[in-house]
């Protein structure tokens, strides 16, 4: 028996607790809540590379990103269709963000006269294409690297490549032991219902660790991991238009048979929880039965979704409001069956 409402309202009131948790642990943060969690303390620490204490360069990212990936919590939540929370913030644990090896004195002068908010050193907004992901899949996007890497041959090159190929190969181990999680706990379990979900997870979430997405299901956890993983990493941006991106998969899942409205409803809301920038453009494109199976009349299946987790912060200010409606992020227990 579907509880989709039911297990929607779960994650929410998690989601309400656990950014309670985070603003308890680390102190308001005057920005979005962005679906970070706060990690079980002394799991990892970054590895600096320069006598300041901070990393910096190609070779560090990847290094203290691989490192990261390689003991990253497991998360897994009883009510949520998909797999994996993100839990640390790279770049704002460094106690330095500038290499001290590249002064920039010279500008420090004009910084101060004229009040600027220098940006010289922080992360930034970038606009991932998540087309080219959910096409190619992890094996996709190996197999491009791989095949310019025979192409563009210098030291360099070669190098820039290999380490691209390391944070991937990183992001899929992180998956796979998601998936080795979701099976021991799916071998443990005494609750029929439950034991069946566990297996699906663990077996859509196998198949994408190589594989495109082949189903609304699959697509929408893709997106889940590819913006775990580049949150963590720089945190990223905003994702792009969601409902086009998505649009072919329910289309192609309801001609096969295989997805009614209120299982995309349900998938759409557990998307939004933990990839609320990734979710962030929805220009209503969804038509005919996206509109019909909505809980208002005219209103889309990705809107329709967004209404099931509203109230949920949308930052951890001590100024921001607690039931506005949001573009939202959820956050789960840990491992509760």
């Amino acid at each position: 028996m579907k509880d989709y409402n039911e297990r929607i309202a779960r994650l929410r009131l998690r989601k309400l607790a656990q950014t309670q948790e985070k603003i308890r642990v680390e102190g308001a943060l005057d920005e979005d809540d962005y679906g970070r969690i706060v990690p079980p303390p002394g799991v990892w620490h970054i590895l600096p590379n320069n006598p300041d204490g901070s990393f910096y360069g190609y070779d560090a990212w990847a290094d203290n990103f691989c490192d990261l990936m390689s003991v990253h919590p497991v998360y897994i939540d009883p009510d949520d269709a998909f797999a994996g929370r993100w839990m640390y913030f790279m770049s704002k644990m460094r106690p330095n963000k500038w290499n001290p090896d590249y002064p920039y004195d010279h500008l420090k002068e004009n910084i101060s006269r004229y009040d600027i908010i220098c940006g010289i050193g922080d992360d930034a907004h970038f606009a991932p294409d998540y087309e080219m992901g959910v096409r190619l899949g992890w094996g996709g996007l190996v197999e491009r690297i791989e095949h310019w890497k025979k192409v563009n041959t210098t030291p360099e090159q070669q190098h820039f490549y290999a380490l691209h190929l390391r944070v991937i190969r990183a992001v899929q181990g992180w998956i796979q032991r998601h998936v080795d999680e979701a099976r021991r706990l799916a071998a443990t379990c005494g609750d029929p219902e439950k034991k069946a979900l566990l297996t699906e997870l663990a077996d859509m979430n196998e198949r994408i660790i190589s594989d495109a997405p082949a189903t609304l299901r699959e697509a929408c956890q893709w997106i889940i991991w590819f913006h775990l993983a580049s949150r963590t990493y720089n945190r990223d941006g905003a994702g792009g238009q969601i409902d086009s991106l998505l649009r072919p998969f329910y289309e192609q899942d309801k001609a096969n048979g295989i997805l009614d409205d209120e299982t995309a409803v349900y998938y759409l809301a557990c998307l939004f929880f933990p990839a609320c920038h990734a979710t962030s453009r929805y220009t209503g494109s969804w038509e005919g039965p996206m509109h019909r199976a909505a809980t208002r009349p005219r209103t889309s299946r990705s809107s329709s979704s967004k209404r099931r987790t509203r109230s949920i912060p949308r930052s951890t200010s001590p100024y921001a409001s607690t039931t506005g409606s949001i573009r939202s992020c959820s956050e789960n227990r840990w491992n509760t069956w």
